[in-house]
């Protein structure tokens, strides 16, 4: 497990994110476009103006928290309105598949439709045509 010093600061400015038991993080988080480090608050926020702006977005519905699509840290980004689950489908190879079916409000007011697969937390957004 990579280890990260406490006391130097990432990109952002803030130290990393102290880490609780059993985590497996090393309390920092990397923009994929630029490569710069930051906390796990800027992270978030970074996300939420990422979703703020885009048209398309891929975010997390988790078992545990159903009401709400977050970020990879948890952060909220828009509470869920409508949740639909498909009846099981099955594989040629006798496998079985279910698919999550959302729509979801923003804070912005902002409306987002989207879709995953049952068995994984990720779920994958469009912004609505009729929300903002």
């Amino acid at each position: 497990m990579m280890t990260v010093d406490p006391n130097t600061p990432l990109d952002c400015g803030h130290p990393p994110t102290p880490q609780t038991k059993g985590s497996i993080t090393t309390g920092r988080a990397t923009d994929p476009d630029t490569g710069k480090t930051m906390c796990f608050l800027c992270a978030e926020e970074d996300e939420r103006q990422r979703f703020a702006t885009a048209e398309r977005y891929s975010a997390y519905l988790t078992k545990q928290r159903p009401n709400v699509i977050t970020t990879w840290t948890g952060a909220v980004l828009a509470k869920v309105t409508s949740y639909t689950l498909s009846p099981k489908r099955y594989t040629p190879t006798g496998g079985h598949y279910q698919t999550e079916y959302v729509r979801a409000e923003a804070p912005d007011g902002s409306r987002w439709h989207g879709q995953g697969r049952a068995d994984d937390d990720l779920i994958h957004l469009r912004r609505s045509k009729s929300g903002r």
